[in-house]
């Protein structure tokens, strides 16, 4: 009797399913959860600059937080322009405004620090404007499909999380190339009714080194990447907090079907970034623990927890960016701008 050999599994579960007209399936491949090294909460309010009666900082829907020499760099989606911030957190320039010529912008979302400046997706021109840290207009490039979260290599290169469905990012050469980059284990199911131009929920970080670590904010899972697309490590982010999140996730959805609403999607974190001492920030998007910390190479991390104890945490669980600096953590969130100095939390 002649034995057929197959070269992987998948090959022989497809033979199966052809002899047995069954729809067998390998099982899912699920990285080994997050190594944690103990937790870091804050333990006081040191700086803040929010909005008061007699204070107006102007900021509407602001999106991002990037650091930049002297200081950070607001994304004010809901006024079309980038506002810096010193180190203070006081307001000492506007970048952009409103329209879609070169410099202009309409609905910045997200950015990331490039070799000489910021890089800023703009969701309603359907594109990438290049600033200089001055504030000087460099150049645009145009977003080869729906948006999606950003990162910027050492070279150049784009990374967007805007995709096929087989992989995580598209990514932009210096030439304006424009090529499918970091393949997914899984292929994405896109919700059902899904409206075109909704967020792809992925988010895309590069480090220092140059690897491209990808957050899939469906499964939870952190995957890290090389420069040639291969997969060299995956965790996936703490169960306990995981699941807190999902069912509090399917609590609101039910809630809202209740009221007729329909809910697409649901996302397990905010952001995935790169921070100036190279480490990477994940922000929760619900839990005792708004955060957490990942090593570069070998995605250890530290949980980032609210204290028990009642006190001014609120911008830390409503943040939609932050930027942890040694012992740190300056958080963008709906009032203003906040920092907390950060203690040891295990």
């Amino acid at each position: 009797m002649q034995v057929q050999r197959y070269r992987s599994v998948a090959a022989a579960t497809a033979a199966l399913s052809a002899i047995f007209g069954c729809s067998c399936r390998p099982a899912r491949e699920v990285p080994a959860e997050v190594v944690l090294e103990g937790a870091l909460r804050p333990v006081e309010l040191t700086a803040q600059r929010v909005e008061t009666m007699e204070d107006t900082l102007g900021f509407h829907a602001a999106t991002d937080l990037v650091p930049v020499p002297g200081g950070y760099l607001v994304i004010d989606a809901g006024n079309d322009r980038l506002v810096r911030l010193d180190r203070s957190l006081e307001p000492v320039g506007v970048i952009g405004r409103s329209g879609s010529g070169p410099g202009e912008l309409e609905a910045p979302l997200v950015g990331d620090l490039t070799p000489d400046g910021v890089a800023v997706v703009e969701l309603s021109n359907g594109r990438v404007s290049f600033f200089t840290f001055g504030g000087v207009f460099q150049r645009v490039v145009a977003l080869p499909g729906r948006w999606g979260d950003l990162a910027v290599g050492p070279k150049g290169d784009l990374f967007l999380a805007s995709a096929p469905a087989h992989v995580f990012l598209t990514r932009i050469d210096a030439n304006g190339e424009s090529m499918p980059f970091a393949r997914r284990m899984h292929a994405r199911q896109e919700p059902s009714g899904a409206p075109e131009g909704i967020d792809r929920r992925d988010r895309v970080a590069v480090t220092d080194a140059g690897s491209v670590a990808v957050l899939d904010n469906t499964e939870g899972h952190v995957l890290l990447y090389g420069n040639d697309g291969s997969l060299e490590r995956a965790v996936r982010l703490p169960d306990s907090v995981v699941q807190r999140i999902r069912s509090r996730n399917e609590s609101l959805r039910s809630r809202l079907a209740r009221q007729g609403r329909r809910v697409v999607g649901a996302h397990i974190a905010k952001t995935l970034k790169r921070q100036p001492d190279g480490r990477l920030l994940v922000l929760f998007t619900a839990s005792p623990h708004f955060g957490i910390l990942l090593e570069p190479a070998s995605l250890r991390g530290r949980l980032l927890s609210v204290p028990e104890q009642s006190g001014p945490w609120e911008p830390l669980l409503n943040a939609a960016a932050a930027v942890v600096e040694g012992d740190e953590i300056t958080v963008l969130h709906t009032y203003g701008v906040s920092r907390y100095r950060l203690g040891d939390g295990s």
